[in-house]
């Protein structure tokens, strides 16, 4: 019953371990404070979080038999302000100081702060027509297997 919860905990962990231990602890005060407002005006952790709670609700629902108490346990464990530290050194190895202050620039601008405001809604409509289209690949693959001869 918890196996699929403690395998995804598991490979969750294993996937951001690696990442917890290369958190830069060398950048600049200003710059480590740009990024980090460059998160908030972006709203980026917000959007991992949606995500997050996305994948946990699909969990719960296939988990029915799993109590409510032990889901708050989990869902206590899943808060993006975690991870926040690593994000920003992620960001702060591949951008400049100059690149962060032009990203800033660009979304506190009425075009940056609109892409903002719309990307949840663009996300979700291209996640939507993605898995459509692979659904429809995935049948043109097997039928074609099948005009070939080959068991799908």
């Amino acid at each position: 019953m918890l196996r699929p919860i403690l395998r995804s905990m598991t490979l969750v962990l294993a996937l951001t371990a690696p990442a917890l231990a290369g958190a830069a602890t060398d950048i600049a005060p200003d710059k480590e404070a740009d990024i980090e407002k460059l998160l908030d005006i972006t709203d980026s952790l917000d959007m991992g979080q949606q995500v997050v709670d996305q994948l946990f609700a699909m969990q719960q629902s296939v988990q029915r038999a799993v109590p409510q108490e032990v889901w708050d346990e989990i869902r206590a464990e899943l808060d993006m302000t975690r991870i926040r530290p690593v994000i920003v050194a992620i960001w702060a190895r591949h951008f400049s100081h100059d690149d962060i202050r032009g990203l800033i620039e660009f979304y506190e601008s009425p075009l940056g702060r609109k892409l903002v405001e719309t990307q949840p809604a663009v996300m979700q409509e291209s996640m939507a027509a993605g898995e459509l289209w692979a659904r429809q690949v995935l049948e043109r693959i097997r039928t074609r297997l099948a005009q070939k001869g080959y068991a799908t």
